[in-house]
């Protein structure tokens, strides 16, 4: 299993998968020299390392963050900063400020590649693919109006403060493949407590316009990157293919049996109807063992012969 990180930032989830002993690539962050989502060649590069990776043998294991500012519903506390809108999760068409209008695309762009390559690689490459963004992100309904071919994925929800922040930031994760059933602790109250331990008086902190750094808060927790990595570190220890392998001394070679079940030949069919056939006797020796009364049967037609 080989595990990278794309749109790392400072690369603290592949520094936590590491340290839980999964084999890691180093973390991919454009502002650092990495893929560059906006670009075409960049993304051809990358897909073809990929399969590069996949052919050499390696279990991959991808994730990606798409930059969420320009997506970002803290952006509606005031009216200059706001680009998007339930109704307009692709941009306001009020937005005539032409930085804003290229920032907007560019952003687009980046969540529509990075959708795509997270389908693409689990579809071809049978990769396990995460995607993040905060739970009331715009993004999601920007890609759920898009034409994207998404494939089979799951969605998770966990708030941060189960993981040791001052602040909730409910946090989805799109999952194509299994696992990551340890990141799915939700915030609740009972009235007067949460259930990260915090009081309802006291509440979480708040994030952005005079509260805690939204920008600091894009990283990962070191709790969120510790339960994050476990997750994977679990997928390294399920059994694999070649665990799954059946082997055998004679008869038909089957496929793999996680490709599904195998109709038997035409060979074996025939062998399956003689053996519960009793019409017959292809071999008079072995269906004495298969048909015990037999011989006591026939025995007084034995003697009279």
């Amino acid at each position: 299993m080989l595990f990278l990180e794309f749109q790392a930032g400072a690369g603290g989830l592949t520094h936590a998968v590491a340290a839980a002993g999964v084999p890691v690539l180093p973390p991919d962050e454009f502002t650092a020299g990495g893929v560059d989502f906006a670009s075409r060649q960049d993304l051809e590069n990358l897909r073809a390392r990929l399969r590069r990776l996949r052919a050499d043998g390696h279990c991959l294991v991808l994730h990606l963050a798409p930059p969420c500012a320009t997506f970002s519903m803290a952006r509606n506390r005031a009216r200059r900063t706001q680009l998007r809108s339930r109704a307009h999760p692709a941009g306001l068409p009020r937005i005539i400020n032409t930085d804003s209008r290229a920032r907007l695309k560019e952003a687009n762009r980046i969540a529509k590649e990075s959708f795509s390559l997270a389908a693409w690689a689990h579809g071809e490459l049978d990769a396990v693919v995460t995607l993040e963004n905060p739970q009331s992100s715009y993004i999601w309904q920007f890609v759920d109006q898009s034409p994207l071919e998404l494939g089979s994925f799951e969605d998770r929800t966990f708030s941060q403060c189960r993981y040791g922040t001052a602040y909730r930031k409910d946090t989805r994760l799109r999952i194509w493949g299994a696992g990551f059933h340890g990141m799915n602790l939700r915030c609740t109250s009972d009235g007067t407590r949460f259930s990260c331990g915090r009081t309802v008086a006291e509440g979480h902190a708040i994030l952005g316009f005079g509260g805690e750094s939204t920008a600091a808060a894009a990283a990962y927790p070191r709790g969120v990157c510790e339960a994050w990595a476990q997750c994977i570190a679990s997928l390294a220890r399920a059994p694999t293919a070649a665990d799954r392998v059946v082997m055998t001394g004679e008869g038909r070679v089957h496929r793999h049996i996680d490709r599904g079940s195998v109709d038997p030949s035409r060979a074996e069919t025939r062998k399956l109807e003689d053996l519960a056939c009793r019409a017959g006797m292809r071999n008079p020796h072995r269906v004495i063992a298969d048909w015990p009364h037999l011989a006591r049967a026939m025995d007084p037609v034995y003697r009279a012969l």
